[in-house]
């Protein structure tokens, strides 16, 4: 008989970080474990294709028009121990696995109450959890602690990810994967030389830095007007983004491609460079998918290097958005020369059938 394993994620089933690696984890191994989880928010774009390999439990955690309310935000902990604890109590599952940051803890501690055996929390961020708001960070405190009594087994995408959420508590490194043979088609030479074009992919958010992007692209196109700027995403700064692209005239040279509604593979195969400043990073998973692709990278330092495999090119954060340009150009005009079957080799590491054995080993009972 398969174990059952219950995934919770806050963020639903979209187009993120957190969605891959469920993802990922679910096609590798669902002939050998059962799949189901738990969504705390309206309906995103891949939850019917989790259909096809389980069933999702939807909680209301959030008020109905998206917003949350203060005293919703107060009373959201209890809402979510309730259901977490009615499901988990209902279906006796053999695993939680919880993504869901501040509320991890209260999701374990339920699990814990309703019997099941193996609890985990993961962590997919750092920085995050550097709170300003009180509220938050005695929610922080909170959660560490009960995250600390209730997590049978404690995963992080990357080091760093791991010293900002569990703090001084042990944790075992768990890096991101993807599947390799989706994301080995590009072809080692330029197709179109007509454009230029640059890519980012990822929410537009504070953390992922869209709009430095978009002011390193305008001082790229002062010397190479051939230059074009796709912004794969969706997210709250959209409009905001809009705006700056409009201000800086740059509307014909800039797309905004939702990346709910698309392919991102093949979006890759029309790029020729990344621009990646996030201002804060757990692991970069799209990093993982532009090398694969054989896209040199042009990243922050917030990027670990444990995601380097042969094309990420690291710039400071305090430089100029005209100093990451000059060093941008220079790169190109440089015609570096890509060593496949060494960038090969390190992509390896990452390879999705080989790192989800681990979460078997974890899913199955077995320390590792």
């Amino acid at each position: 008989m398969k174990r059952k394993v219950l995934h919770i994620s806050c963020g639903g089933l979209g187009s993120g970080g957190v969605s891959s690696v469920i993802f990922s984890i679910v096609k590798q191994l669902h002939n050998r474990f059962d799949f189901e989880c738990i969504v705390f928010k309206k309906k995103c774009n891949k939850e019917d294709e989790f259909l096809k390999y389980g069933k999702l439990h939807r909680v209301e955690a959030y008020s109905s028009d998206g917003r949350t309310h203060f005293i919703e935000f107060i009373l959201r902990p209890f809402k979510l121990y309730t259901n977490v604890f009615r499901i988990c109590k209902k279906e006796k599952y053999d695993v939680v696995h919880a993504h869901n940051l501040l509320e991890e803890g209260v999701c374990l501690w339920a699990a814990k109450n309703a019997g099941v055996p193996i609890r985990i929390a993961h962590s997919h961020n750092t920085n995050s959890l550097k709170r300003k708001n009180i509220i938050l960070k005695i929610r922080e405190k909170i959660n560490c602690i009960l995250v600390n009594k209730y997590a049978t087994h404690k995963i992080a995408c990357s080091s760093s990810a791991g010293n900002d959420y569990f703090h001084n508590s042990n944790y075992d490194v768990i890096y991101n994967s993807i599947d390799l043979g989706k994301y080995s088609t590009k072809k080692l030479h330029r197709v179109n030389k007509e454009y230029l074009n640059f890519i980012h992919v990822g929410r537009y958010t504070y953390q992922k830095n869209q709009e430095f992007v978009i002011k390193v692209f305008a001082n790229i196109k002062k010397k190479k007007d051939n230059s074009r700027l796709m912004l794969v995403g969706f997210g709250e700064d959209k409009e905001k983004l809009k705006k700056l692209i409009h201000e800086l005239n740059l509307d014909e040279s800039v797309d905004l491609i939702p990346g709910d509604k698309v392919d991102v593979s093949e979006k890759y195969d029309e790029a020729d460079y990344m621009i990646f400043p996030s201002i804060y990073e757990g692991f970069g998973i799209v990093l993982l998918e532009a090398q694969a692709k054989r896209i040199p990278c042009f990243v922050s330092e917030a990027i670990q290097k444990e995601v380097d495999a042969g094309l990420l090119n690291y710039i400071k954060l305090s430089e100029t958005p005209e100093k990451w340009a000059e060093k941008i150009l220079l790169y190109i005009d440089s015609n570096n020369e890509i060593d496949d079957s060494k960038i090969q080799k390190n992509l390896n590491r990452f390879n999705s059938k080989e790192i989800c054995e681990q979460y078997a080993k974890i899913y199955g009972g077995n320390e590792w």
